[in-house]
Parts: C-alpha cells; sequence; structure tokens
C-alpha cells in the first residue's frame, strides 16, 4: 500500500508505504510517475533505483542523456575495429615516446594541442551540465566532442557489442588507460 498520492512524472517513489518522492535520475526520459514503485515506475530500458541504470539491451548514450536500444542502434564490426586500432595506435605512440616526442617538438605546438583538447572536454560536458534536449546537429557536435574523454567505447555502444563492456568497472578502467596513455606520451 502507497501513501496514496502517486508519483509524477519524472519521479521515483522507493517502497509502496513511502510518501516520499524522489526526482529521477534522467527526469521524465526515465520516470513514468504513477502509483507503481521501484522498477514499475522506470521507462522501457530504464531500471534501477530512480530509474538512473540502462536495462540489459540498452546503452547511454551521453550527448541525449537517455538508455538507447541496442537493436535501434547498429554497431557495425567496422565501428569495433576503428575503436580497436585507436587503442593499438594508441599503445604504439606511449611504446615509441622517444619518437613521437621528437617529432611533436618539432612539427606540433603542445601548448595548443593541449587547450584545443581542454575545450573540446569542457564543451562535451554541455549537454550534461545543463540538461536540455539539443537539437540533431548539436547532439552530433556534442557526441563527436565527447570522443576527448579517450575512452574508445564511447565510438560505439560496447554493451551492445558485449555486456561485459557496459559496466561501471570497464568504463573507468579504459577511460583511465586512454587519459594515462596520453599523459605518458606527454610527459
Amino acid at each position: 500500500r502507497h501513501s496514496g498520492q502517486p508519483s509524477l512524472l519524472g519521479h521515483f517513489r522507493t517502497v509502496p508505504s513511502s510518501s516520499e518522492v524522489y526526482p529521477c535520475m534522467f527526469e521524465k526520459a526515465a520516470c513514468l510517475g504513477g502509483n507503481s514503485t521501484g522498477n514499475k515506475l522506470c521507462r522501457e530500458g530504464y531500471e534501477a533505483m530512480l530509474c538512473s541504470s540502462c536495462s540489459t539491451g540498452y546503452f547511454f548514450d551521453s550527448p541525449s542523456r537517455t538508455c538507447r536500444d541496442c537493436e535501434a542502434t547498429h554497431v557495425t564490426p567496422a565501428m569495433v575495429v576503428v575503436s580497436v586500432v585507436i587503442v593499438v595506435v594508441g599503445c604504439a605512440l606511449i611504446f615509441m615516446y622517444d619518437k613521437v616526442k621528437a617529432w611533436s617538438e618539432k612539427w606540433l605546438n603542445m601548448g595548443k594541442v593541449r587547450i584545443v583538447y581542454t575545450t573540446c572536454q569542457i564543451l562535451a560536458t554541455v549537454p550534461s551540465t545543463v540538461d536540455v534536449p539539443f537539437p540533431e546537429p548539436a547532439r552530433s557536435l556534442f557526441s563527436i566532442l565527447d570522443l576527448s574523454g579517450l575512452n574508445p567505447l564511447d565510438l560505439f555502444a560496447g554493451e551492445c557489442v558485449n555486456e561485459g563492456l557496459g559496466s561501471y568497472d570497464t568504463r573507468v578502467i579504459v577511460s583511465t588507460l586512454g587519459v594515462g596513455g596520453l599523459c605518458a606520451v606527454n610527459w
């Protein structure tokens, strides 16, 4: 039995007897509202407390801040291959540090590269910071800029290829290795 008052669209009630309702992590995109509790309040593709996680078969799309269906998103083998190539090239650059450093000192102004890179990282956070649904050209731009996070799993929906690639731990490890590699090259 719940408190009698339905939770509003974009809100979550944890237990039936609770009169407390909480705003959902992804608001109206995730929570249906109503007289239910728990996952029954979540839209299709969302689950967990506050509808804060994507269900199996869905992936989190950063620019739109929604869980999207893996079946509707076509992850091609080419996307996976490109991601693997980027990781391999990144590792090769780390191991060829001296040659890369000599080349970059001759041909690149690393100060400008760092400024452009930092600007891309800052701009990539705009959609999640202002929580505004952007129109398609802007969403694509933010999606491209989001790659500056150096997480090759963001090139494609990793959890759609293998469920383990969508885990929080895997994403943290891959992101950390990308940033660590960049630091090693710039050191």
